[in-house]
């Protein structure tokens, strides 16, 4: 397995998110301005992509991370925690603080074993209970 980080919006990066958040998930918002200022992880498996995540900073000091997205062919071979930890660990070399993101409800134990806590309320988005989690550095 190979990571690449892409600071714009490529065509493997569409292909994922599109692949699991559109078409398995159902969501329909997955492309924003956020885009255009974020970092992106894509981790490869025997050349093709097989999973992703995002993250950007408005201040270089707390951080957000978009969700992990990884193809139902490729689930449970560790892409997800591995690019998770990339991520981790590049926003420490940046000097980050803090990490803030909205995980699924059902994703939440994931996120925990990475030493995210939870805050706030839960909340509705699309068609989904979320979290809003966060790991200091």
């Amino acid at each position: 397995m190979e990571i690449k980080e892409y600071k714009e919006l490529n065509e493997d990066v569409k292909y994922l998110r599109n692949e699991v958040f559109v078409k398995e998930q159902g969501f329909h918002n997955e492309f924003d301005d956020i885009d255009n200022h974020c970092t992106f992880l894509v981790c490869y498996q025997d050349g093709n992509p097989a999973g992703m995540v995002r993250y950007f900073s408005d201040d270089n000091v707390s951080y957000h991370i978009g969700r992990v997205c990884v193809l139902k062919s490729y689930r449970h071979q560790g892409i997800a925690s591995l690019v998770m930890k990339q991520a981790i660990a590049d926003i420490k070399e940046l000097g980050g603080h803090d990490i803030i993101l909205g995980a699924q409800v059902t994703a939440m134990p994931f996120y925990q074993q990475l030493g995210f806590t939870a805050f706030n309320e839960t909340y509705y988005d699309e068609h989904c209970l979320h979290q809003d989690m966060k790991l200091v550095l």
